[in-house]
């Protein structure tokens, strides 16, 4: 998934995790009132938290999405990826223009070494991947799966639970490790002279009756707690305390300083 950032009246939205100097740069409300939007009182921790910027009203957890018809097990850790039988049908993300590639190098850094900020044992252990094929896109990651050019590869939940009942030979597996956070932030624009109706959107996408639907079409977790989903979304989406204590989520603004020499770095790694 392509991170981008949008304003429309007033409400800026970020699809997908990677945050940008937006709060540095005055571009967006440091933080948002419960006091103006109510339902901001009934989200999981994970939504508000400073390393976002604003509320994530739905979330996806990164882990694994794999072949089932290829023999395989399914993937228990993050370091199953790196299984030599996976070398040339595995996946993930070009890292300097894709979000889910930049926190799949942090989450090597953690696997591997002292923790997501550990580049030394990430750089390493992405040269123990090649050769790995990489996308830009997560769609091209499901087309990928979907054709068996890949086997097994990083990808959301969402992007293998939207095939559920086509009789897909894919399925999504979550490590035991944990899974990444990959949110859909809202927030407000400073000065907008719109603010009340700004609020009034956010506080109804943060709605239960709301959140449920939308969480369903599109097998997002809803961030909300008082949400109900039906069963079968139930059983697998991230809506407890004890599921999204799973999810991670990486210091952007950290990764931010340093994308520049990141992306030099491992573009030589994969070039060589």
């Amino acid at each position: 998934m392509h991170f981008y950032f949008r304003v429309i009246r007033g409400i800026a939205e970020f699809e997908g995790s990677h945050c940008p100097p937006v709060h540095a740069e005055g571009l967006v409300e440091p933080k948002l009132s419960a006091k103006d939007i109510p339902n901001l009182a009934d989200v999981y921790d994970y939504a508000v938290s400073d390393k976002i910027c604003g509320v994530s009203a739905f979330t996806s957890a990164i882990g694994f999405g794999y072949r089932t018809d290829k023999g395989l097990a399914a993937p228990k850790s993050w370091k199953d990826l790196a299984d030599p039988k996976h070398a040339g049908a595995r996946g993930s993300y070009i890292i300097p223009v894709n979000s889910l590639g930049q926190m799949h190098l942090m989450m090597l850094g953690k696997i591997y070494g002292k923790g997501l900020t550990d580049l030394d044992a990430a750089y390493k252990a992405l040269e123990q991947l090649k050769p790995i094929k990489t996308y830009d896109f997560t769609g091209g990651m499901e087309k990928a799966l979907l054709s068996a050019e890949v086997n097994i590869g990083v990808l959301h939940d969402s992007g293998i639970y939207r095939y559920d009942g086509q009789n897909q030979p894919i399925a999504f597996a979550a490590p035991s490790e944990g899974v990444l956070s990959l949110e859909q932030v809202w927030n407000i624009t400073p000065g907008t002279k719109v603010r009340e109706l700004a609020n009034a959107y956010i506080d109804f996408i943060l709605r239960p009756d709301v959140q449920k639907p939308l969480a369903e079409a599109v097998w997002y977790s809803p961030s909300n707690r008082k949400v109900k989903l039906d069963a079968k979304y139930d059983a697998k989406l991230y809506n407890t305390e004890a599921k999204v204590a799973q999810l991670i989520q990486v210091d952007w603004k950290w990764y931010n300083e340093r994308k520049d020499d990141i992306d030099a770095r491992v573009t030589r790694i994969l070039r060589g």
